[in-house]
């Protein structure tokens, strides 16, 4: 005869069903999981074989230590003009460089090899379209233009778009374009320039000195993570995680609006060669170096020259596979999507500045029962705390939009 389960072992079989349902979901989310990884893995690999068929690329890095540190990856950009201004004795360099109080980007333009340390390092915000010559601010595609109508040799770095803008712009004017080389580097998509003015101010304000010499990629230790590294008039000098701040926050989230239709990218890229890091790379595989490593890739005969003006002796050069350099490195032919929140944190950005409109947004993004729970501390706690930043209201906001 069977004995009837007492009300204890039927709440202990209940638990277990509860518990083997759970594991049951868990394993099965981890097998969409997974498949959708697999997935993602073949549509890059795709994706890197459909953009390669005209690419040839190479790997490298500066042999000395110190010039390889104040590179932001291997340091291929700085060997390429150092190789066009020793060939070129009129060859002219144009890149993009913080501005003399650092509040902003703009374009800089080069002659001399001693010269080249104010393009040096990737710049991670919008660039204004202007360059300062003879006491005064000047469109830089027409400033390139000028100077290629004196029968001078040209290198421009720059983005993909303003790489396309600029040829927009000479074929426009009918301007020969025979001595004109150019470069872009593989953009993520740059964050807004207020951002990167508003970190600077925030900064000074910190630390009640003015900023004379910033980057984002401060090598602090090695390649990887980067580190925002700022030097002050007073000799203060300052280093942060990136991604762990709220340059890098904006960075990782918030593109200029016309980044999520981006055209320059994929087949698109008009420029004679591509620079970028060589993600993917391991310690592993050949050509690895932990300070930087440099992946270029190269569609014309113009790049080809601009790669065989590298000195060898200086700087250790590599062959490498475009289609896995192209693979790992999505940004190449992949865009950025407008994510939740986007204009709340552009308003946030141009009326508070970049600190509370990072914390907005991350509060923003929070669960409903996470804002549910801050609201329930004592009220005298709840008020200090977001009165500090101004956002008692906005949370409430929150929590009536949702």
């Amino acid at each position: 005869m069977n004995l009837p389960y007492n009300s204890s072992e039927r709440t202990q079989n209940a638990e277990r069903r509860t518990q083997n349902a759970e594991r049951r979901t868990q394993n099965a989310r981890r097998t969409q999981n997974a498949e959708r990884r697999t997935q993602n893995a073949e549509r890059r690999t795709q994706n890197a074989l459909s953009f390669c068929s005209n690419l040839k690329a190479y790997s490298g890095y500066f042999k000395d230590t110190q010039k390889l540190l104040a590179s932001a990856s291997g340091g291929a950009a700085t060997a390429i003009s150092e190789g066009f201004l020793n060939k070129f004795s009129d060859g002219v360099i144009i890149g993009a460089a913080y501005s003399q109080d650092c509040r902003s980007i703009e374009f800089a333009c080069v002659e001399k090899i001693q010269d080249l340390q104010k393009l040096k390092g990737s710049k991670y915000a919008a660039t204004d379209k202007k360059i300062f010559i003879d006491g005064q601010y000047q469109p830089v595609f027409k400033f390139a233009g000028d100077i290629l109508k004196l029968n001078k040799h040209v290198l421009f770095f720059g983005l993909g778009c303003d790489i396309a803008a600029l040829n927009a712009y000479l074929e426009h004017n009918k301007i020969n374009t025979e001595k004109l080389f150019t470069a872009d580097l593989i953009c993520y998509g740059a964050t807004l320039k207020e951002v990167h003015t508003s970190y600077i101010n925030e900064l000074e304000a910190k630390f009640n000195s003015h900023v004379v010499n910033f980057t984002v990629r401060f090598k602090k230790h090695g390649w990887t993570p980067f580190f925002i590294r700022a030097e002050f008039q007073d000799g203060q000098i300052f280093t942060t995680d990136f991604y762990k701040s709220d340059y890098g926050y904006a960075f990782a989230y918030f593109a200029q609006q016309k980044c999520f239709s981006c055209n320059a990218r994929g087949n698109n890229h008009q420029a004679n060669i591509t620079i970028a890091d060589y993600w993917g790379l391991n310690q592993n595989m050949p050509g690895w170096n932990s300070n930087g490593v440099s992946i270029l890739l190269t569609r014309s005969q113009k790049g080809e020259e601009l790669v065989n003006l590298i000195n060898r002796d200086d700087f250790i050069l590599s062959d490498a596979d475009p289609e896995f350099a192209v693979e790992h490195n999505g940004a190449y032919f992949s865009i950025r999507e407008k994510i939740k929140g986007y204009d709340l944190f552009i308003d946030a950005l141009k009326n508070q500045g970049l600190h509370k409109a990072v914390i907005k947004h991350k509060i923003y993004t929070l669960p409903k029962r996470a804002i549910m729970f801050v609201l329930r501390l004592p009220k005298r706690i709840l008020r200090k705390l977001l009165k500090i930043f101004g956002l008692y209201d906005f949370v409430k906001a929150i929590l009536h939009y949702k």
